[in-house]
């Protein structure tokens, strides 16, 4: 990897790699010394790294970050975020209904694994590939696929526990 290609990655992937790490559960402080570390690990490692594969090597070394974190502390903890400054158009109404269904939601996710989480985030919110996520966990596709299936049908559990049939009805 180039220095140009390295930059350019830092613009590109950083966002994405910061939103991972948050919705791994990790503080906005851990957050971005996850990917502050990761990219400083790339740098080191720029010369052994290919382009194209720097964001799945970004991302798997921010999870390892996470991971090491929780398991310095003995925790975890999920903070939901809860925009609606993204939608100014909206009425009291609908924005307490997307207050309440985001809630619902994160609780829901807070009860889950680190690993569903993750799983779930990089597949269904990020769009990772199967092939991309087991890089990035370190896991076989096949692992990726039976656990992100686990996942879902905790996350599916844990939501009808409030009366939510579907993703659909959040």
């Amino acid at each position: 990897m180039t220095i140009e290609q390295y930059n350019k990655g830092v613009d590109e992937w950083a966002d994405g790699a910061y939103s991972f790490a948050i919705h791994c559960g990790g503080s906005s402080e851990d957050s971005r010394d996850a990917v502050q570390e990761a990219f400083a690990v790339l740098w080191e490692k720029r010369e052994k790294v290919d382009f194209e594969k720097g964001r799945s090597f970004v991302l798997t070394v921010v999870h390892r970050q996470i991971v090491n974190h929780f398991r310095r502390r003995g925790r975890i903890e999920l903070k939901p975020e809860i925009n609606d400054e993204d939608n100014p158009s909206t009425t009291s109404e609908t924005a307490h209904t997307l207050f309440d269904s985001k809630s619902i939601l994160a609780e829901c996710m807070q009860k889950m694994n680190e690993q569903q989480r993750a799983l779930l985030r990089l597949r269904d919110i990020e769009g990772y590939s199967y092939r991309e996520i087991a890089q990035i966990l370190e896991l076989s596709e096949q692992q990726v696929m039976v656990y992100l299936y686990r996942a879902r049908i905790a996350l599916k559990k844990a939501l009808l526990a409030y009366g939510v049939s579907s993703l659909a009805d959040i």
